[in-house]
């Protein structure tokens, strides 16, 4: 009889437990499906904004750009909304599962207890007194019934310890995920700001060009004027600039000491003296690092830990078509790393980075036709950082300062990236 309860007791608790995470699985697939519509959504932008970057320069087009990237930053923001909700319909179900397995076992525990009273007091009774016993067949059921009960609480005891000890660590693990989903909506809501800087860049183009193709075409011509000034007029005073260089002092080439500056990776230019710039880009000269495709907005990190030397904005002095918005740091392993084109800027002179830390936005500032990430690796020893004034002819922007270094100093960042 005690053997029917207990297991009737098994039974009926399971059957509680299973329809409860039931209901909760439910609602996790549900969540699931919508993960797997907004990630669509996101990778349709994504196509769009390369599918845009590659088409004629236009004033449609750039604000087009613009609108995208910010529906996209919006889909990620929703997504990873969504994952922090999966999460947590995640922790509830485990939480349950710990919870009813903690009260078996309580159960267990009570049930073990009354059959060893129950045991104890048979053993404490005289052979005499059992033998004189008129229910001697009776007891003895009892006894083995009692000895399976046990047995089978031990049996039961010892797997929900473990499952028990299981369930916990995934619990602790999915709390560490949330954590690390609410700090990267905390960062998505930082890139909603920097959309919204987007957004307003889009109308400030819209006043710039009276909303017309004409005068973006002039704007457009005079920035790929002032964008070849300013190459010519750099690579003529870096190739003055002495330099002698000690591999010893930088990591070996195929090293692979940095991480990639943005989370999804689209060249769109390499180093040296590709096909474009032998094309007559660049003035014939090569390109000084890589460009990479990013709508204005995409989050900006930094390729190692190291320290901000120095961020500028060439775009504050009127005409002066050259990096834009940049950052510079230097890293400890006799790198230093140029960010440039930039929206938003999110650190400062003197500061200490830690690699993959999200220190800009991507942008359309300085001599760019379109927004992408402008990405150079120097030999840090080599790079250092003067006013504009100092090397080109032109005196309106002479006070914008920028990262300057010997030709033989840019190093093709694609031999140390990951």
């Amino acid at each position: 009889m005690v053997l029917f309860v207990f297991v009737l007791f098994l039974i009926m608790t399971s059957s509680v437990m299973a329809n409860k995470v039931q209901e909760l699985k439910a609602k996790i697939h549900d969540s699931k499906s919508e993960l797997e519509k907004i990630e669509a959504e996101i990778r349709k932008y994504e196509s769009e904004l390369q599918s845009v970057s590659r088409k004629k320069k236009t004033l449609k087009n750039a604000l087009y750009s613009i609108e995208l990237s910010r529906k996209k930053l919006q889909k990620q923001i929703s997504l990873t909304e969504n994952k922090i909700k999966e999460q947590e319909q995640e922790i509830q179900r485990l939480k349950k599962q710990v919870k009813n397995k903690e009260q078996k076992i309580l159960e267990n525990k009570k049930l073990l207890a009354k059959t060893i009273r129950t045991v104890n007091q048979y053993e404490n009774r005289s052979l005499a007194e059992i033998l004189l016993s008129n229910n001697f067949a009776s007891m003895l059921n009892e006894l083995e019934n009692i000895n399976k009960i046990q047995e089978l609480i031990r049996q039961n005891n010892a797997e929900l310890k473990i499952k028990k000890t299981e369930l916990e660590q995934s619990a602790e693990n999915l709390q560490k995920i949330k954590a690390e989903l609410l700090k990267a909506k905390a960062k998505l809501s930082t890139e909603k700001q920097s959309v919204d800087i987007a957004s307003r860049e889009k109308q400030h183009l819209i006043r710039l060009t009276k909303n017309k193709e004409s005068n973006y075409q002039k704007i457009l011509a005079a920035k790929k004027r002032a964008k070849r000034e300013f190459e010519e007029q750099l690579h003529e005073y870096e190739a003055k600039l002495k330099y002698i260089f000690n591999p010893n002092l930088i990591p070996k080439v195929g090293s692979k000491v940095l991480h990639w500056p943005l989370d999804k990776v689209w060249i769109t230019q390499y180093f040296g003296n590709t096909r474009f710039a032998k094309s007559g880009a660049y003035n014939g000269k090569g390109h000084n690092g890589i460009d990479l495709g990013a709508g204005i907005g995409t989050p900006v990190k930094a390729a190692l830990a190291g320290s901000v030397v120095e961020t500028g904005n060439t775009d504050a002095y009127p005409g002066c078509y050259s990096y834009g918005k940049w950052v510079l740091i230097k890293h400890g392993n006799g790198l230093a790393t140029l960010y440039a084109h930039l929206s938003k800027i999110k650190v400062s002179a003197g500061q200490r980075v830690r690699t993959g830390q999200v220190i800009a936005y991507s942008g359309n500032t300085g001599y760019t036709t379109g927004p992408h990430l402008h990405f150079t690796v120097y030999d840090a020893s080599a790079v250092r950082v003067v006013p504009l004034g100092q090397y080109r002819k032109t005196h309106y922007c002479a006070k914008a300062r920028v990262p300057v270094a010997p030709l033989k100093a840019y190093m093709n960042p694609i031999d140390f990236l990951k």
